[in-house]
Order: structure tokens, then sequence, then C-alpha cells
């Protein structure tokens, strides 16, 4: 499967409002995320535990745009992804949440080992 494919099917869970779940499928054991200059995050099972229980909290997913995206597809589900994407979304703790951002994921066999979030709040 090529990336683009591969990240297709990542947004496609993103879009139903699935985060959690498009971490367990996409992100590698011991991927790293980092948003803007917070601390560094590391591992996959930590991140979807944390996603599970902020997504539970999330009443309505109104809009997930992705406005650009650059793909360095280096061969064998192995490379570099860059988008920009406008999320809008309900929480029941925070109410209206507007996300504007730039992401970079770096892939390997299939599964993404680095994530960077730019302008995420």
């Amino acid at each position: 499967m090529s990336l683009e494919a591969l990240h297709d099917d990542l947004l496609g869970y993103v879009k139903r409002g699935e985060f959690a779940q498009g971490i367990e499928a996409f992100y590698a054991d011991d991927v790293t995320q980092q948003i803007n200059n917070d601390e560094v995050k590391t591992g996959m099972k930590q991140l979807a535990e944390a996603e599970y229980e902020y997504q539970g909290k999330v009443t309505s997913l109104d809009k997930v745009e992705v406005f650009a995206r650059a793909i360095d597809d280096r061969g064998d589900d192995t490379g570099v992804i860059m988008y920009e994407v406008q999320m809008v979304w309900q929480h029941a703790d925070q109410g209206h949440v507007n996300i504007e951002q730039a992401v970079v994921e770096r892939w390997k066999n299939g599964k993404i080992t680095s994530i960077r979030f730019y302008g995420a709040q």
C-alpha cells in the first residue's frame, strides 16, 4: 500500500472522530509526539489512553479539513508526510475547540514513528 493510501486511512479515523483508534492503528509502539515546543511524549499505548479519555468528552465533531499535503514516499511504506489541517469540535469541558495546525509525520514500515504538531492549541 502506498504512503498516501495509508495516510488516507488514518485521516478516515480522524474524520470519524476516532482519534484514539487511529493512534492504535497507525502509530508505532515507540512513537514520539510533540505539540509545538511542549515536552515530547513517547509510546503508542500512553498516547492512545490519553486520547480515549479526551475523545470521550467530544460531544460533536464539526469539521476536519486538510488544506495541503506533501508526501515524500520512499517506498516500503516509509517516508514523511506534511499537511495543514483545521479541526473543529465541541468538548464537554472545553466548549468550542478550533485547531488550525501543520503536522509532520515520519513513517517507517507503515507506522508513524514521530509526529509533531505546529500551531496546535
